[in-house]
């Protein structure tokens, strides 16, 4: 009997094989269904919509206009040198009675051409051009500042908004494993029920991680609000934001490094120097106006006709040299010139202050770039371990072993993990852009160079390690043919 079966199922297992006459063409005629295509996903680089946050940032925008009109106030104060013309005409009527005769009655009119030119003010001029040169520079560094403060505050936008849909993301996965571990949907509880110690921590942890999802959804709704303030849109899909490009090439590789290149190229320091300049410059523009003469030339051609009671007309050339000396009874001038000597004194105060900010400034920021540079391998050890924790708890109450109390404890001590290192990744990358904005190094191009650069020792890394391999593979080759002759040799 069990012949007969086995008989019969191995001819099914051929016919099956084989096919059915009738049912194979049937079946290899039948159309094959066309397949739909995924849609591509459009990934979001950082580096190819930061040019729409830099041109949409009203701040920049504000700076460059205020960079204009600083150059048109600069040319405008050398006008003092140019010479100025007056023109003033004038018509009158006029009568005379004369009691003893016939009264007159003319129409004079006059015609006034008068050039003048400053030949001399002992510095007040000078004092004036140079106040608009040295606003010029101040407007200039602004657009610098401007982009660079854009770009640092588009950077971390960015980050934020990445890490926030991580954050929310983890805590989504938190409250759903939770609820699968622990069985419980709910951690509401009513008043007086009766329930034991491994229900109650659980639905503390099952609340504790519904608490942690609302607040990290506010965070993340929150970061969306910052994204489109910078760049003017949000992405459909935050998980799309791929990681944002680092610029480790143009890390400095020590303090003094850094040091160094915020105050050669910052502009916290430029601009308090330049605030300095422009007080002293006032302060000596202020002692000229109030205390020191002006010379200046005068040319005037004057017609008049029927002018001064006298009937005809007559032209007037008058050519002249003034000297103008202004003097106040009550000595006002000497409050104006103590005013400009306090404020001169007051930048004096502002520059050395602005330099200790700047010395503190650049202290906090190394530090707290070396804290995340130095904590980075510590908290991705902290995530594994957490991780080996979780896993060796679940097999302990799997096998009646643990309990569950301690499995909770496990994925809470790698959802802490987890998200320290999403904290501290999205850290790292803001310390950097923040030192390379104090060194006012941030521009598209400096960030599209920088990753053109880590591509190609990317690439290199790698072609160098193939190359390495080979060379072992080769080596280990040669041994294991170089065996048997020893081998053989040894045997003889």
């Amino acid at each position: 009997m069990k012949r007969y079966c086995y008989l019969n199922l191995a001819v099914v297992a051929v016919f099956i094989g084989l096919g059915m006459p009738g049912m194979s063409n049937a079946q290899t005629e039948r159309p094959t269904p066309a397949k739909t295509e995924q849609p591509q996903l459009e990934y979001i680089n950082f580096l190819d919509i930061l040019p729409n946050a830099i041109k949409k940032d009203e701040s920049l925008r504000q700076a460059k206009l205020d960079l204009l009109s600083a150059q048109e106030s600069a040319k405008a104060a050398w006008s003092v040198w140019y010479p100025k013309a007056d023109i003033t005409l004038n018509s009158a009527q006029q009568s005379d009675v004369v009691p003893t005769g016939a009264n007159k009655r003319y129409n004079p009119t006059e015609a006034k051409l008068k050039i003048t030119q400053k030949l001399w003010d002992f510095g007040e001029a000078q004092a004036g051009i140079k106040t608009g040169q040295l606003g010029v520079e101040q407007a200039d560094l602004g657009v610098v500042s401007a982009r660079n403060n854009a770009i640092k505050l588009a950077a971390q936008a960015y980050i934020g908004l990445k890490r926030a849909h991580a954050q929310y993301r983890l805590a989504l996965e938190t409250e759903a494993t939770l609820k699968q571990q622990t069985g419980q949907q709910d951690f509401r509880l009513s008043r007086g029920a009766a329930v034991g110690t491994d229900v109650l921590q659980a639905k503390n942890a099952l609340a504790g991680a519904v608490t942690a999802r609302v607040a990290a959804q506010g965070g993340f709704e929150r970061a969306m609000n910052d994204f489109k303030t910078r760049f003017g849109a949000t992405p459909e899909n935050a998980a799309l934001l791929l990681p944002i490009r680092v610029p480790n090439t143009l890390v400095p590789q020590s303090r003094a490094a850094f040091r160094e290149g915020v105050l050669s190229s910052g502009d916290q320091l430029k601009m308090a120097r330049l605030a300095f300049d422009r007080a002293r410059v006032n302060s000596e523009k202020s002692f000229a106006a109030s205390f020191l003469p002006e010379f200046k030339a005068t040319a005037e051609a004057n017609y008049k006709g029927d002018a001064g009671g006298t009937l005809g007309g007559k032209t007037e050339y008058i050519g002249k040299v003034e000297l103008t000396w202004p003097i106040e009874l009550f000595g006002t001038q000497l409050n104006s010139y103590r005013s400009s000597e306090y404020k001169f004194e007051g930048a004096t105060l502002a520059l050395a202050k602005a330099q200790r900010d700047i010395e503190n400034s650049i202290s906090n920021s190394w530090i707290a770039f070396q804290t995340a540079s130095g904590s980075r391998s510590n908290i991705q050890n902290q995530v594994e371990i957490a991780k080996q924790f979780l896993r060796l708890a679940q097999m302990e109450v799997k096998q009646g072993r643990g309990q569950m109390l301690l499995v909770v404890n496990a994925q809470n001590a790698l959802v802490n993990a987890q998200k320290a290192f999403e904290n501290n990744t999205g850290d790292y990358a803001v310390q950097v852009y923040n030192l390379l904005a104090q060194q006012g190094l941030l521009s598209v191009d400096a960030l599209q160079k920088s990753a053109v650069q880590e591509d190609e020792a990317r690439a290199a890394a790698i072609e160098d390690y193939k190359r390495r391999v080979e060379e072992f593979r080769k080596d280990i080759k040669s041994e294991q043919e170089a065996k048997p002759e020893t081998n053989s040799t040894s045997s003889n």
